[in-house]
């Protein structure tokens, strides 16, 4: 997984539905004459984990059931009927995409569906079911269980993986939802006796009788079970499923990578790097170290879009998965990443982007490949090698067109700077906030990142602290309270642009000149922004005295999201505290300005540098009508040529200032000369 600058990797995540098996070569052939390029890798998706539990060998071929067939075995696609699919079909339709040249890893899911359409392998060991507080047994199994003999299920289950990769060719497995984490928050998943006993043994935690049961399935023991660990065991909770993880994904690498196969694994259902800790168990950075081949995040901004479920379809949902992308790279900088294109999966999950919000396909393209880490004396690269397409079946020839003309313009250049401010990363922002976060509830990184993008910020490139010697312009230090003396001394000293921290008030640990500082208007909240290294004294700062609060303020204190789509519980900071500090990185970054036009709320910019000279604008617009922004630059503007289909007219100039039109939910990309005295 590594392509070069400027290209990109391609993956497609694809049913077996997706394929045609009355065909000699299994449709191959006519499915890349639609997509009309070759995929790099394809992610096979079986669905049924007992492709890989039942597995006993290759050699008598037989009948799949439906649910391998397609996904919890639904009827019928955008294409075909669901056909029946023998193993040995399987097997030839990996070497049909091999022979072309694309790579091929298995996915399943870990689903128990109850013998809806086999005899599931797990009907016969219950003991390995999800329990959760909210309601017994639930659909899935816990891969991280015993079996009531006291062996490992991972062991088992690794084996089987093993064999199941060599005999059917695939390259390697692509473990994606419900294989790291569960399919769940910690806080409800998973308290049964087995993992309350491992939790007890491996962190040496004494439980009281009425916690460490056993009860088997019984939920009333269950939940307050759960209940007391959360409460009074939580941190050493969150560390033994951080361990527990770590565990698991070690054992599938050493095993996978000894027989010549690769490992990719999807991201903690689409959470920062903090959330993943908290909610699910997962710490990024020790998943990367078992030496994992590549990480498929989930930025499913576009999809959520049209997700009545709350928090689902606010326009900060975008700046939410993008920030993510960002602090997830951060975190792990080695790490290829592949982000989760959304076209549709219209048969099984419910949703259509590329025909229901297509402006929202074009949009979250653009800007999650455009998000770039400062690597030091090596320049900057995209935190992404690329786009996974999700779901890449039932799409016909001139979308596939259209969407790769996106991807093309996506990836078409590599800036050699971006304008704005550069996010500093170290890993004590997320060692510390955790304990910060179970004391104070304050806002993480992620959540400060991502409200700031959305007021207008500009904050399109992350760094690491060890590489802030090399980085020129200002930068953005988010939650520098929770770094030591030591680091925020190193901070204190960059003499190459402004520098803009934002965190408790304690985070003026050196007596260094200020030039602007302001705090939140609210009250029992510290949150200061601090501005140094800043010559002007321009800047007009206005807290307005009506206090918006972004968090709801009738929840209660232990409130724990429902899913991946619901938000943490933090303390209220104010719209205006947020919009003041936004509009302050603007102004300190020399960062274009919106001046006027309608809508211009929903409008944030994106723009970069490239090697001629010439700037790379976007703009993007959030609304649900047509944006148009009028944006000054500050520079004398000689050309702009409009690279997107819309506007289908070159936007209006006037000195340092153009006006144009943004479509709903969408992007337009401008290439952009300035006066040659003024670069």
């Amino acid at each position: 997984m590594s392509c070069e600058k400027g290209l990109s990797d391609t993956w497609v995540w694809i049913e077996v539905i997706g394929f045609d098996n009355t065909r000699a070569d299994y449709g191959v052939g006519e499915y890349l004459q639609r997509t009309g390029f070759v995929p790099e890798n394809v992610s096979l998706l079986v669905t049924a984990m007992d492709f890989i539990l039942l597995y006993v060998g290759i050699e008598e071929e037989i009948d799949l059931p439906p649910d391998m067939c397609s996904r919890n075995g639904h009827p019928y696609n955008l294409e075909r009927n669901r056909q029946e699919w023998t193993n040995h079909q399987i097997r030839d339709l990996v070497s049909e995409l091999k022979r072309h040249g694309i790579k091929v890893h298995l996915s399943v899911f870990p689903h128990y569906i109850r013998d809806r359409f086999h005899h599931e392998w797990t009907s016969d060991y219950p003991e390995l079911h999800s329990v959760y507080t909210t309601g017994a047994v639930k659909g899935a199994i816990s891969v991280l269980k015993r079996f009531d003999n006291g062996d490992w299920f991972e062991d088992l289950f690794i084996e089987k993986l093993v064999a199941t990769l060599a005999d059917y060719g695939f390259d390697g497995w692509h473990g994606c939802d419900g294989f790291g984490p569960l399919s769940g928050g910690l806080n409800i998943v998973d308290f049964s006796d087995d993992l309350v006993e491992q939790f007890a043994s491996s962190a040496g935690v004494e439980l009281p009788e009425s916690v460490s049961g056993p009860f088997g399935h019984e939920m009333e023991g269950i939940r307050k079970r759960a209940a007391w660990i959360w409460e009074n065991k939580r941190r050493e909770w969150v560390d033994f499923y951080v361990d527990r993880w770590t565990v698991f994904w070690g054992k599938v690498v050493k095993s996978l990578h000894s027989h010549g196969q690769t490992v990719i694994i999807n991201s903690s259902w689409g959470r920062a790097p903090f959330e993943a800790l908290y909610r699910y168990g997962i710490d990024y950075r020790k998943i990367a170290a078992t030496g994992v081949d590549g990480m498929l995040v989930e930025t499913v901004a576009a999809s959520l879009s049209m997700d009545p479920r709350s928090n689902c379809s606010a326009s900060i949902r975008h700046y939410d998965f993008l920030a993510m992308l960002m602090l997830v790279k951060a975190s792990v900088p080695e790490l290829p990443l592949i982000f989760l294109q959304a076209t549709q999966d219209a048969a099984d999950e419910l949703w259509d982007v590329i025909h229901h919000t297509p402006t929202a396909f074009e949009r979250e393209m653009y800007s999650l490949s455009n998000v770039f880490i400062a690597n030091g004396e090596s320049g900057i690269d995209r935190c992404v090698e690329g786009p996974l397409y999700c779901l890449g079946d039932g799409i016909k020839k001139h979308e596939w067109e259209w969407m790769e003309s996106w991807r093309e313009l996506s990836f078409s250049n590599q800036p050699n700077s971006v304008l704005g401010a550069t996010l500093i990363w170290d890993d004590d922002l997320l060692d510390n906030q955790l304990d910060d976060y179970l004391t104070t509830r304050n806002w993480s990184a992620h959540r400060l990142l991502y409200h700031l993008m959305s007021s207008g910020a500009p904050v399109q490139q992350v760094a690491n602290l060890k590489h802030l010697d090399s980085l020129k312009g200002a930068i953005l230090v988010l939650n520098a309270h929770q770094l030591s003396a030591e680091k925020l001394d190193m901070i204190e000293r960059y003499e190459n642009g402004p520098i803009i921290t934002i965190g408790e008030n304690a985070i003026s640990k050196t007596p260094s000149e200020v030039d602007l500082e302001f705090e939140d208007v609210l009250p029992k909240n510290d949150f200061q922004c601090q501005v140094r290294n800043y010559v002007d004294n321009d800047i007009s700062v206005d807290l307005s005295e009506k206090v918006d609060v972004e968090v709801l303020e009738d929840l209660p204190v232990d409130f724990e999201p429902k899913g991946y789509w619901d938000n943490l519980h933090y303390k209220p900071i104010s719209k205006s505290f947020i919009k003041a500090c936004a509009d302050t990185i603007i102004k300190v970054s020399g960062f274009p300005e919106l001046c006027g036009g309608e809508c211009e709320k929903d409008v944030t910019m994106m723009l970069d540098n490239s090697d001629d000279g010439s700037l790379r604008l976007a703009v993007k617009n959030m609304g649900t009508t047509y944006a148009y922004p009028e944006i000054d630059l500050h520079k004398e503007i000689v050309e702009v040529k409009v690279l997107t289909p819309f506007p289908g007219a070159p936007p209006k100039l006037d000195g340092s200032r153009m006006t144009t039109v943004v479509p709903a939910k969408g992007i337009a990309v401008f290439m952009i000369k300035i006066a040659a005295d003024q670069k």
